[in-house]
């Protein structure tokens, strides 16, 4: 394994090939979000720390995984600071990471707690992108989310709720019209 990932775990679940292929897309929309979003610099970790992106739910489709791989080759980093993926299985052991942990910038719920999602109980800070991993999100409090229609793979940018977390989209996200559609 050349990103030393632990794949266990994994074997019972049968994912179909549209699962994964939409899985790949989004996982390059959320490395590729990271270059074309911008925070507040008092709202991130120092530049000799590291941020992370936390992966929430069952995983059947090896998102944390595909995600590693992407975000390590392509050295991602947001304004200069290095990546860690981690992962937590439920949405009360995430709400108590983002709490405790500043250094998360940005949480990728998946479709697998979609149905647990409360956007009252999770905490909204400062400088915290959510995405959500389904049309389920849409409309029910996070800043980014997706959608498949048509079998093509769009995400919905809340400018709003991005401003209120002091997190701005640059243009060049935004004119990508074909991938993003804005939501305000």
């Amino acid at each position: 394994n050349i990103t030393g990932l632990s794949l266990k775990g994994n074997d019972a679940m049968k994912p179909t090939r549209a699962e994964l292929r939409m899985v790949n897309l989004e996982t390059a929309i959320v490395v590729r979000s990271m270059d074309n979003l911008s925070w507040q610099t008092e709202n991130l970790p120092p530049v000799t720390d590291h941020v992370v992106i936390l992966v929430v739910g069952y995983d059947n489709c090896l998102f944390r995984e595909r995600l590693a791989y992407l975000a390590e080759e392509s050295n991602a980093t947001i304004q200069g600071r290095s990546v860690r993926i981690e992962s937590c299985r439920t949405l009360e052991a995430a709400s108590k990471l983002v709490f405790e942990e500043k250094r998360i910038m940005f949480v990728v719920l998946l479709d697998s707690v979609s149905h647990q999602w409360d956007m009252n109980g999770f905490p909204m800070r400062k400088g915290l992108v959510v995405f959500g991993q389904s049309k389920t999100y849409l409309r029910r409090g996070l800043t980014m989310s997706s959608i498949i229609r048509n079998n093509r793979l769009k995400v919905s940018v809340n400018l709003s709720k991005l401003k209120r977390v002091n997190v701005q989209a640059s243009d060049h996200l935004l004119s990508t019209s074909q991938i993003f559609t804005q939501v305000r």
